[in-house]
């Protein structure tokens, strides 16, 4: 008997004892069983029981739009995001000057104006594609585990983890040299939070439960 064929078996008898849907999917999720897998196992359950097949419409998990949402949604994050570490690393030069520089800070309003573009373009669009993503997820519950989705996320989170390690590394190395400067740690400190926001961000996402789950 495969791992399909248990899946079921133990569906129809738990069933049979007056389980509900929402306490087995809630159950069998907490056991490691990925929503498609429930999903087919709860529709080969009722196909059994009414004779016919759950009408499926093609092409709402997987596809070339749910690739470009996604990677659309990664692009523009990265646009914003160094977009307004830039801006940030800017406000920090103009407020804590090198004390060694014998120019000061020096003007870069071109810098600056391109960086603020890109983050009042970019920025807006994250959030309209993300918003289109979750409402997708909200009608199809089961594109939580959308292949697309998990590589692009995991590629996100291993650039941003790369990011946070290399923070902490040049910190370190800083402090232990003795030249750690307010205007540097400042700098540590916004590089450490975008990144360090975006690996929280999208590792919660990953540990979201489908619409409608219970715990």
């Amino acid at each position: 008997m495969t791992q399909d064929d248990q899946l079921l078996s133990f569906i129809e008898a738990a069933k049979a004892n007056g389980a509900t849907d929402e306490f087995l999917y809630s159950l069998l999720r907490s056991q490691g069983w990925a929503s498609t897998v429930l999903y087919r196992a709860f529709a080969q359950h009722y196909a059994s029981r009414t004779g016919m097949q759950v009408p499926v419409q093609r092409g709402i998990v997987e596809g070339a739009r749910d690739a470009f949402l996604h990677m659309l949604s990664f692009g523009t994050l990265g646009t914003w995001t160094v977009a307004l570490g830039s801006l940030l690393f800017d406000f920090i030069n103009l407020k804590v000057p090198d004390p060694v520089s014998l120019y000061g800070y020096s003007d870069n309003r071109y810098g600056i104006a391109s960086n603020l573009a890109s983050l009042i373009v970019a920025f807006p669009v994250y959030i309209l594609v993300m918003r289109t993503i979750l409402t997708d997820i909200a009608r199809y519950p089961e594109k939580l585990d959308s292949a697309i989705r998990r590589w692009l996320t995991w590629f996100a989170l291993l650039i941003a983890s790369s990011i946070v390690i290399g923070d902490l590394i040049t910190f370190l190395n800083y402090f232990i040299r003795g030249e750690l400067t307010l205007r540097f740690v400042l700098k540590v400190l916004v590089v450490g939070g975008l990144a360090g926001g975006v690996v929280s961000y999208y590792l919660a996402s990953l540990r979201t439960a489908p619409i409608g789950e219970t715990e």
